[in-house]
């Protein structure tokens, strides 16, 4: 996209649904939910090797490891009710677990968060141990569980005790007994699902309430990745089981298994399949979004519903009729850059597909590389909003669509279809800038490109928008 212009427009937001970044909301418009209270395994932080164990007769003296959120957990304390301090209050021991069971647990919570380590006190009550958290993905040795107030907590040695939600049993797996469901279908080793649905809100968790679900109280975030073991039908809808009773609709994830193996999703890897130049058969300088899209339509079989015969009809069709408005369309005409100030964003890139007759196209924003990686290994190609050859220095707007059809593990990079490329130039330096002016991403119009180099241009603080195939 030629353009040193203003950041990408942020992304639209559903009337009347708050985002997860701002406390709530989802898909299914539950209320007080947020993303950090979700105890599904994230297939982030998988690469822990070390149990860590409290130690129960220093557990004082033991520090668990802080994370990153300078928040309070969202964790709650159940105190014991002291309305009526004249009746006697049954003790518990705050040290000894009622039921001994020992096993490697681990934290199971929002990526980057904590949950917080309690003192149980004689009267049922719960204190904090401040301002120790649990890390999600830490592994702790469990020695057993009380229930307390309806509530189960695990102690980890001493008067340390977590709740349960939040740990998980590492060696445990899935099955009718603990699932609550005997029906499940079972999925691959390494299967994964990534929320799909809207940038910066999140999807509901349910749970099974005998052949029903209810609603979970939990949410997950967009683009986020993790663990699924099986998928059941409620009510002819699909749900997949994301480990225990936690469930969440199939309409709103993309589903996967991870290989950690080389993958190309076309017949070979510098080939021009599925490839679109925004420059021919159609002229469009600032009309990247329309040619990206297009690779992923002609990727998924349903190129052949945008209107027109040819390439070029088609390719027409997609610039003439590309939104341009203040609520998420492009603002700019995607021929002769008049008047440009943004690219169009995703949520209204992808709401533009499913107009265009490809409801496969989904939005993925808030993925992070290691996802996208999952997902080209699992045959979903990604469309992402980064930089080109165009973006000044100090321009830092992500306003050039560009798509991923492979992975390469052996060293971390993706092989990346920039539409910034004209025939007759088709090759690294071609795309109008040498490469090394401004920010060098003149990378050539099929291309190896590092982690590292990707990470800079695909940035967290932008939203990380991005558009895979279901």
């Amino acid at each position: 996209m030629k353009t040193r212009s203003a950041m990408l427009m942020s992304a639209l937001f559903a009337a009347g649904v708050l985002g997860v970044s701002s406390g709530n909301a989802h898909a299914d418009t539950i209320d007080n939910s947020t993303a950090q209270s979700t105890t599904a395994t994230t297939t982030a932080n998988q690469n822990s090797s070390n149990t860590s164990t409290v130690n129960s007769t220093s557990a004082t003296n033991q520090t668990a490891q802080a994370t990153t959120n300078t928040q309070p957990s969202t964790n709650t304390s159940n105190s014991a009710n002291t309305a009526n301090q004249n009746k006697a209050v049954a003790t518990v021991n705050t040290t000894v677990p009622a039921v001994k069971q020992e096993f490697t647990g681990k934290i199971n919570y929002a990526p980057g968060y904590g949950v917080n380590l309690w003192k149980l006190n004689e009267d049922k009550s719960v204190s904090w141990i401040a301002p120790r958290r649990l890390s999600s993905g830490s592994t702790w040795k469990v020695y057993g569980y009380t229930d307390v107030n309806n509530d189960r907590l695990y102690n980890l040695g001493g008067n340390q005790w977590v709740f349960s939600k939040y740990i998980v049993n590492v060696n445990s797996k899935p099955t009718p007994s603990n699932t609550n469901n005997s029906n499940m279908t079972p999925l691959a080793k390494n299967s994964f699902v990534v929320v799909a649905y809207t940038p910066h809100y999140g999807i509901a968790v349910w749970a099974q309430n005998g052949n029903s679900l209810k609603l979970a109280g939990k949410t997950l975030p967009n683009g986020s990745a993790w663990n699924a073991f099986g998928k059941k039908n409620f009510n002819n809808k699909t749900f997949y089981n994301l480990g225990g009773n936690q469930w969440v609709d199939s309409s709103y994830v993309i589903e996967g298994t991870a290989t950690s193996r080389y993958a190309v999703l076309k017949n070979n890897a510098s080939s021009q399949e599925f490839y679109t130049s925004q420059y021919n058969p159609v002229f469009a300088p600032w009309g990247c979004a329309s040619s990206a899209l297009s690779m992923l339509m002609k990727y998924d079989g349903n190129w052949k519903n945008v209107p027109g015969t040819t390439e070029a009809q088609k390719l027409k069709y997609m610039q003439d009729h590309l939104p341009q408005n203040n609520h998420g369309g492009q603002i700019g005409n995607p021929y002769t850059g008049a008047g440009f100030k943004s690219v169009i964003n995703s949520k209204a890139l992808a709401d533009y597909a499913h107009a265009l007759g490809d409801a496969k196209i989904k939005d993925i924003s808030g993925a992070n590389l290691n996802t996208i990686a999952k997902l080209i290994e699992a045959g979903h190609p990604v469309l992402y909003y980064g930089w080109s050859s165009y973006d000044g220095g100090g321009n830092k707007a992500r306003n050039h669509c560009k798509v991923i059809f492979g992975y390469n593990p052996a060293n971390n990079t993706f092989l990346v279809h920039d539409p910034l490329y004209q025939y007759k130039h088709f090759y690294k330096g071609g795309g109008g800038q040498r490469e090394g002016v401004y920010n060098g991403y003149d990378l050539g119009p099929i291309s190896w490109v590092s982690y590292s180099s990707l990470s800079r241009e695909f940035a967290y603080r932008n939203g990380n928008n991005a558009l895979t195939i279901q």
